[in-house]
């Protein structure tokens, strides 16, 4: 398999990329002048620019994104600890949760204005509803919570399903080791606000476009468990259907 990105999850997946640089817009450009997407090249681009990866692609070779969702009221907690961490964010690490909250470093509903491509000003329901769209039409869903079987998710759509049992064991192993331990996880003790506290409803305020996406993002992975779930995703689904939709 040839890939053009080094990052964690794919670690276990991957022996080769390609040196593009599509993690920045002039590398992306590059991208686009070698006809990237149609070259047969590459399987996955790894870019946090949705709307300039896709000038890459064509109608003969498409692209699909995926994702993992995370909770937006643990996202920016942790976000919070791991800026408190970094080199000339003194103001941030004497800040408390709530500080923070209240402060203008805090993000603000961050995955909406990604998807609906409003990065400024105020958003709306409008907003809102263009990054559902967006997320259900490009995405296949996964989640933080779920993150080995969205791994399987993300090999299945792909067909990275291998045939040799010794790599496939090799690869499960790997997933399941980054299930364990995590990819950039905040060390040590961290204060965690509770829900009802003042920090967590100033987040919550924060961040309360993301949290209705992040529940459609829930919806959307329990739809595509037909079709990309595991066998035993597909029978929890099975169960929870049979009781009404409620978990036990």
């Amino acid at each position: 398999m040839q890939i053009n990105f080094k990052f964690p999850m794919f670690v276990c997946l991957i022996q080769k990329y390609v040196n593009v640089d599509t993690t920045s817009i002039s590398g992306l450009e590059r991208a686009k002048s070698f006809d990237l997407a149609n070259s047969g090249s590459v399987d996955v681009i790894f870019s946090s620019y949705i709307k300039e990866t896709s000038a890459i692609f064509s109608d003969e070779h498409k692209g699909r994104g995926f994702v993992f969702l995370r909770d937006p009221i643990e996202r920016a907690i942790s976000m919070f600890y791991y800026l408190a961490d970094q080199p000339g964010n003194e103001d941030i690490s004497e800040m408390t949760v709530e500080e923070y909250a209240q402060s203008t470093r805090i993000e603000n509903n961050w995955m909406v204005r990604y998807l609906a491509d409003q990065m400024e000003g105020e958003i709306n329901k409008a907003a809102l509803d263009r990054a559902k769209e967006v997320l259900k039409r490009k995405f296949v869903v996964g989640l933080t919570n779920e993150y080995k079987e969205s791994i399987y998710r993300l090999n299945k759509y792909h067909k990275w399903l291998l045939e040799d049992e010794a790599l496939q064991e090799k690869q499960d192993n790997c997933v399941s080791q980054l299930t364990e331990f995590g990819i950039g996880v905040n060390n040590g003790n961290k204060e965690v606000p509770e829900k009802g506290d003042q920090s967590w409803a100033l987040i919550t305020w924060q961040n309360q476009y993301d949290i209705k996406l992040y529940e459609y993002g829930l919806e959307l992975f329990k739809e595509q468990t037909k079709e990309y779930g595991s066998k035993e995703s597909k029978k929890q689904l099975k169960r929870k259907e049979k009781r009404g939709g409620k978990d036990k």
